[in-house]
């Protein structure tokens, strides 16, 4: 269910994203053309960047405080170094549960916020 809310999302955003640039091209004198459509698509890899990055550090702050909750004898440093695909190499089988509680934790934060 979740994979297709994905695919209906990247659709429409994909065939929603060329809107602006129509619209620019559509509002500017031709001699400001050039500029107007550079500066909509600063605007759109901007905001992706800075999502990306306020993303990670609400998610990064999130995990720590949920790893100190639900598995308060892990090392959340060593947890954020080694990722989500491998913190079985460095957790006891019975701390197991407590990570992925505070990864899902974590995300959903990150997703709600």
């Amino acid at each position: 269910m979740w994979a297709s809310f994905q695919v209906i999302a990247g659709l429409g955003r994909g065939l929603t994203m060329q809107q602006c640039i129509t619209a620019v091209q559509a509002a500017v004198s031709p001699a400001m053309l050039p500029i107007g459509t550079a500066f909509v698509m600063f605007i759109q890899l901007l905001g992706g960047t800075l999502c990306i990055s306020f993303g990670q550090t609400i998610f990064t702050n999130q995990l720590k405080s949920a790893l100190a909750h639900f598995a308060p004898t892990v090392d959340s440093e060593r947890i954020l170094a080694v990722g989500a695909t491998s913190f079985k190499t460095v957790v006891t089988p019975s701390q197991v549960p407590g990570v992925v509680l505070a990864y899902n934790q974590a995300l959903t934060k990150l997703y709600v916020s």
